[in-house]
């Protein structure tokens, strides 16, 4: 009786082990298979409507600063697109996280992202870096659509690169892909009809910066996100968002300082996975970006575009077009489950 009362104790222990390795390598395969695989499994999620994709912007008032007009958050912030696309160029440094979370466990990825843009061109690298490491490039400059996957990570800041010629694009794959072209102040798309509220949250009297917190609307003003997320997380299907809300720090003269995104969505693979972003782009160097030099990697990407031809005006993104979707596209492997970079 001792003996079979021992087993029974030994066996229970032992299939405890299991149901904890086994609930355990259940949220290591999820991530993977999101990852490597592209496997979705939940309900289908219809191609984002593209809606009113017009961004509004507003021209600067003379003799004017965003305090006369504290009352119209919307509209300092239409002012503040428009001061910065006429700025001709910029950087900025996004840091920041994102949380998935699935049958009770949660995986934080630490992301972070640089972009440059010079007129219409843009240079921009994201990395996701955690349980999974992943990196991404991409240079658009005219109609030349380039990107690459990183072949290892050590960092969020620190990878290597491929030597091989990067993957080339159409607009329209490029697009499909990344779902905007990456020149202007936020994937979002911001107009009245997109922003549900908006307030004015006070004025820093050590730094001079004023800041807004917009609502966005969570199917109008995510459109073209929905694109990039989807290629992160290797998914054939599209995410949905549960909030989405952006934080601006603006100077009295309009130039954007920052901008933060609080945003919960869920992606389409297993049923859905909630994933929580946390993400603050800081800019700088704004109108200051004179030469496509500055481009980090320019003298590999400049083997395969000629930056010293004046590309053609090509706007943000003058409308998605939605197709189908194009697995085929999608080289290397995505990010992560939830990195909208």
């Amino acid at each position: 009786m001792k003996n079979i009362l021992k087993n029974r104790k030994r066996a229970t222990a032992f299939c405890s082990i299991l149901l904890m390795l086994a609930l355990v390598g259940g949220v290591i395969f999820l991530i993977c298979s999101c990852v490597d695989n592209g496997g979705d499994g939940g309900e289908v999620v219809s191609p984002p409507d593209d809606g009113n994709t017009d961004d509004s912007t507003s021209a600067r008032p003379e003799g004017k600063t965003v305090a006369d007009y504290t009352d119209d958050p919307n509209f300092n912030l239409y002012i503040a697109k428009s001061v910065l696309s006429e700025a001709g160029s910029f950087r900025s440094v996004s840091r920041g996280s994102t949380v998935s979370t699935k049958i009770g466990l949660s995986v934080t990825q630490d992301i972070y992202a640089v972009r440059i843009v010079k007129g219409d061109s843009v240079y921009k690298q994201s990395s996701s870096y955690g349980l999974i490491k992943m990196g991404d490039e991409r240079v658009v400059h005219g109609e030349t659509y380039l990107y690459r996957s990183a072949t290892g990570l050590k960092s969020v800041t620190d990878m290597s690169w491929p030597d091989d010629a990067p993957n080339s694009l159409t607009r329209e794959e490029f697009l499909n892909r990344y779902g905007y072209r990456g020149n202007g102040l936020t994937g979002y798309i911001l107009n009245d009809e997109t922003i549900v509220s908006s307030t004015f949250d006070g004025v820093d009297e050590g730094t001079g910066l004023y800041s807004f917190t917009y609502v966005l609307d969570n199917e109008k003003a995510t459109v073209r996100m929905l694109y990039e997320m989807r290629t992160n997380s290797g998914s054939s299907n599209f995410a949905t968002y549960d909030k989405a809300v952006i934080h601006v720090t603006m100077d009295k003269d309009w130039v954007v300082r920052t901008i933060t995104t609080d945003c919960v969505y869920r992606v389409p693979l297993f049923g859905s996975t909630m994933c929580r972003e946390t993400l603050t782009e800081e800019f700088s160097d704004i109108g200051e970006v004179s030469d496509y030099r500055e481009f980090p990697h320019y003298d590999y990407f400049s083997e395969y575009t000629d930056f010293n031809a004046v590309p053609p005006a090509a706007g943000e993104t003058a409308g998605i077009r939605r197709g189908k979707n194009r697995g085929a596209f999608f080289v290397g492997t995505p990010r992560a489950v939830c990195a909208p970079l």
